[in-house]
């Protein structure tokens, strides 16, 4: 199976959805600042522009823990490729990620029974 046509066209994907991703962010920034340049913008709607409040930190280690789950499997089969086969590789694709989100599921769930216990004291 020659694999080079499948990077290419994975290559081609990543590039169209950052170009789609990127050509967004500047069209809603530009029609945002038309509209406060023509004065269209009152009071209610000035409030669908605000920035977003700061994320709960939660949402950060969510990712780490979700990235890494799949990087370590794939750094594990470069440094060890004699000994992880491919189809191993994709054992610990599916295993990782599925142990990230139990573990992130721990964490959070901790995290918001300390919160709700904070809270009614």
């Amino acid at each position: 199976m020659d694999l080079y046509p499948n990077i290419i066209l994975f290559v081609a994907v990543i590039i169209a959805v950052t170009a789609i991703i990127i050509s967004k962010i500047f069209t809603d920034a530009r029609i945002k600042q038309k509209l406060i340049d023509q004065g269209m913008v009152d009071e209610k709607d000035n409030q669908l522009f605000w920035k977003r409040p700061r994320e709960h930190p939660m949402v950060y280690l969510k990712w780490l823990i979700f990235i890494m789950a799949f990087f370590i499997p794939i750094g594990l089969r470069l440094g060890f490729s004699s000994i992880i086969s491919p189809e191993f590789l994709v054992v610990l694709l599916i295993v990782f990620p599925a142990a990230a989100i139990f573990i992130y599921y721990k964490i959070a769930k901790k995290e918001y029974d300390s919160s709700t216990t904070e809270k009614e004291i």
